[in-house]
């Protein structure tokens, strides 16, 4: 009979657009209508359209909030070890939190206290320190910050976003 020997420190952690941890929060529905599709993708920045009735994937109106709740969704594309074929359709009503405590996926290395940024084109969310006040192709997410699971690697991971919007 063996023993165990080792217990890991890193476990698995939440899943992209889901609440993290109890706290303050607020969500408001938006149909989803992003030039393209592909970038519906949950744990993504989400602004109103210049119709004033959808919403889309980046942008530059009004901040709308992060697309939340994946379990309540069906996604279109094909499961497999790229998980950048998964998102929700247009047309969608989808749930965007501008107040939690929410796991978001940074492609950067991030620390606690940095300030999030999303791309205009896709509404990737990115991190960077407080000394940054501009980026080209991103603007800065209003009043959000890594709060916890802050990343080491250069490729970022999965972090919790606190949006006190």
């Amino acid at each position: 009979m063996k023993f165990q020997q080792k217990v890991n420190f890193d476990y698995g952690f939440g899943i992209p657009g889901e609440v993290a941890f109890d706290g303050p929060t607020r969500a408001k529905p938006g149909v989803l209508k992003s030039d393209d599709e592909k970038n519906n993708v949950f744990g993504h920045v989400f602004t109103l359209n210049a119709d004033g009735k959808t919403i889309g994937a980046g942008g530059e109106g009004k901040f709308w909030g992060i697309l939340g709740d994946p379990k309540t969704h069906t996604y279109t594309g094909r499961v497999g070890d790229d998980a950048s074929s998964l998102y929700v359709a247009n047309g969608v009503v989808g749930t965007f939190y501008d107040m939690a405590l929410i796991n978001v996926l940074t492609s950067k290395a991030a620390e606690i206290g940095d300030n999030l940024w999303y791309d205009t084109d896709t509404g990737e969310i990115i991190t960077q320190d407080e000394t940054v006040t501009t980026l080209a192709g991103h603007l800065q997410v209003p009043n959000a910050k890594v709060t916890r699971l802050p990343q080491d690697s250069a490729t970022g991971g999965l972090i919790v976003a606190q949006l006190t919007n």
